[in-house]
Order: C-alpha cells, then sequence, then structure tokens
C-alpha cells in the first residue's frame, strides 16, 4: 500500500499505534516542546538491551511522563551493531521526516530478531512501514538513501561521539 495501516500490519502494530497516539511528534522529538524535563535516547535499531528498554520500560515512560506533558523524548538512533544497523538507521530517520520515528522504531523493536542476521533486510524496512498508520510508504522507502537522512545519520554519529556515547542504550536526562 501507499500509505501505512493496521490492515494485515506486523505484530505489535495495533499496540505501538495506541502508544503514541495523540502525542505530538516532531522529527527526532516526542511530546510537548515546553516538557521541563528532557531526555535524549541513544539506541541501535538492532540492539537487544534497547529492544527490553523500549518493549519493558518505555511505555510506562510514555503513559506516565510523556503524556502527562512533563518528559520530552528525543531519540537518536545510531547505528552501532553492524550493517542491519545502519539499513534500520536510515529508515527510522526517513520515517523521523513524516513524524513517526518513535512509531517505526518501536514496532522494529516489537519484530526484532538477532543481531547481523540480515533480519534488517529491505523486506523488513517495507514491512514496517506498511504497518504504520498514516506513513507514506514509497516516500519512507526513497528518502532513506537522499541527502538529508545521510546527513542526519552523520549528525548522530558526530553526537555520540561528543557525548562519549559508547553503547546502547544510553540514555541522558535532564532539565529542557
Amino acid at each position: 500500500p501507499a500509505v501505512g495501516s493496521l490492515t494485515d500490519a506486523l505484530a505489535g502494530a495495533a499496540t505501538v499505534d495506541t502508544l503514541f497516539k495523540g502525542i505530538p511528534q516532531s522529527n527526532t522529538t516526542l511530546g510537548k516542546p515546553t516538557a521541563p524535563v528532557s531526555m535524549v535516547e541513544f539506541v541501535d535499531p538492532q540492539c537487544p538491551y534497547c529492544q527490553e528498554f523500549e518493549t519493558q520500560v518505555f511505555p510506562g515512560l510514555i503513559k506516565d511522563y510523556v503524556r502527562a506533558g512533563t518528559l520530552r523524548i528525543q531519540i537518536e538512533p545510531w547505528a552501532f551493531i553492524g550493517p542491519d544497523s545502519v539499513r534500520g538507521q536510515a529508515a527510522e530517520l526517513a520515517a523521523g521526516q513524516q513524524n513517526k520515528l518513535f512509531n517505526y522504531a518501536e514496532l522494529l523493536y516489537y519484530n526484532q530478531s538477532e543481531e547481523n542476521t540480515g533480519w534488517l533486510n529491505d523486506d523488513m524496512v517495507a514491512a514496517v512501514a506498511r504497518s504504520i498508520p498514516g506513513l507514506h510508504v514509497h516516500t519512507l522507502l526513497e528518502a532513506r538513501s537522499s541527502g538529508s537522512v545521510k546527513a542526519a545519520q552523520r549528525e548522530v554519529d558526530d553526537l555520540a561521539t561528543t557525548d562519549k556515547v559508547s553503547g546502547t542504550p544510553t540514555l541522558f536526562v535532564g532539565k529542557t
């Protein structure tokens, strides 16, 4: 389909849609811009520890703090582990251009497989995109190799170096 929907969606798609419904997203940021506390998270799309955090802890943060307007989250998808990470990072950043990065990343974690096994291939990238209501699938697929996504990938790498991030997940929390 040209636009994602919950029809024939991947496992977890309805849960992810409900989790983020009604919360403002702007590229790599989730929540009210005026929230008093910000969290920056460096996560790798195929990191099993990130998957555990994102599927078990993150929903509680959304429910208790982001929906209440007290926490704003900025995600920095970092390609730390291997080639599948780079492919996933590009897709997540492309989804961010449509203000659906958090939906994309979360659904990818719900469907994650073992590191560096080739699971995060083009078919998986497209399947995740097709499973997010309102996401323009072909736009995402084309944007993955765009100059703006490549620049965003370099920015994440530079920020990880500047912030001395050495693994994922890495979280920074403080006043906005």
